[in-house]
Order: C-alpha cells, then sequence, then structure tokens
C-alpha cells in the first residue's frame, strides 16, 4: 500500500539528473506493478502517463474476485470483504486505505493512461479492468486500452515474455501509445 513511495523516489532521482530531468516520465508496471504505478502517478503530479498492465482495481476486490474462481458463492465473497479490509487497515494503518489505484484516478488530471489486460487472466480477473477502465471514463481520463482473449497474466504471449519485440499488437500499442502521447 505504500510502494508507490518507492516510484516517487524514482521520480525523484530522474528530476535530479539534468540529463534526463526534462523529459517526460511515464511509469510502467504489471500486476501489483501496474497498480502501483497508478497509485504514483495520482500522488506524483511529475508523471506524465501510466502504462498498466493486469492490474487490479483494490485488494479487497482482486481477493474477492480469486474466491470466485474457487467457486466459492456470492453471499460468502460478499461477507468476505469487511474482514479483509479491516486485516488490511490493522496491518499497514488505517490511513493507507484509500491509497487504491482505483481512487488514485480521480488525481489524475486526464494524464495519458494505457491499460492493458487478458479476458481469461486467473492472477487479476479482468473484472479489475473494467472497473479502473470504466472509473476512468467517468472522469474523463484520456484511456488507450488493449484486451487480449487468451490467460496471460502479462498480457504479452507465453512463449514471448523475453522477447517482447516478437509480439507486434503488444509492441505497437505500447509504442503508439508513447507517441501520440509524449512525441515531440
Amino acid at each position: 500500500m505504500t510502494k508507490w513511495m518507492d516510484v516517487v523516489a524514482g521520480v525523484d532521482f530522474l528530476k535530479s539528473d539534468s540529463n534526463v530531468s526534462n523529459l517526460p516520465i511515464i511509469v510502467m508496471g504489471t500486476s501489483m506493478g501496474a497498480s502501483t504505478a497508478l497509485v504514483a502517478t495520482g500522488e506524483d503530479s511529475r508523471i506524465n502517463g501510466t502504462i498498466a498492465i493486469s492490474g487490479y482495481s483494490d485488494f479487497p476486490n482482486v481477493f474477492i474476485d480469486t474466491m470466485k474462481q474457487y467457486y466459492i458463492p456470492k453471499p460468502l465473497r460478499l461477507l468476505e470483504k469487511p474482514f479483509i479490509t479491516i486485516y488490511l487497515g490493522l496491518h499497514y494503518g488505517f490511513d493507507k486505505l484509500n491509497y487504491t489505484p482505483i481512487n488514485s484516478l480521480e488525481k489524475f488530471n486526464n494524464r495519458p493512461l494505457l491499460l492493458m489486460h487478458s479476458k481469461k487472466d486467473r492472477q487479476v480477473d479482468y473484472y479489475n479492468f473494467i472497473r479502473i477502465k470504466s472509473r476512468a471514463e467517468q472522469l474523463g481520463i484520456d484511456t488507450t486500452t488493449l484486451t487480449r482473449d487468451g490467460y496471460e497474466h502479462f498480457v504479452i504471449q507465453r512463449n514471448l515474455v523475453t522477447t517482447p519485440i516478437e509480439d507486434p499488437e503488444f509492441c505497437s500499442t505500447i509504442l503508439n501509445f508513447l507517441n501520440e502521447n509524449f512525441s515531440n
């Protein structure tokens, strides 16, 4: 819940280096890294854009969504949610509970966002993508998306994780997002 501060430390470092301090800063992450990138962007206006791959909307919902994959009935899943929130508050501090990816969108101030997710992702359910995308649209955030029908948590084809250049759709989506929003 506080990992976003590590991203801000990285931004501080980049801004202190005169060789790169004038370049736009775009944060990119996958899974928890995507969610961390979203929160960091909401908290630090020096971040110019975000690429979030398979991010979750908030931890209680990702936990509940995972319970669904194990066929736990909806009433039981919903009963569990307050206990998850209480646990997180006790563990991290209740003041940290507002630092969620979905809440951070309110502070984006229309900085561009690229969301990518696989529709059958078993680690972070696709509903997280829908929640984040819907909230971004409600707030008028300039949002680009790429969804895939497969199970790949990293969105990129599993056999190409170490050679992403061989996945032209994945690469061109990211490059087009960067070119459309940050090229001079």
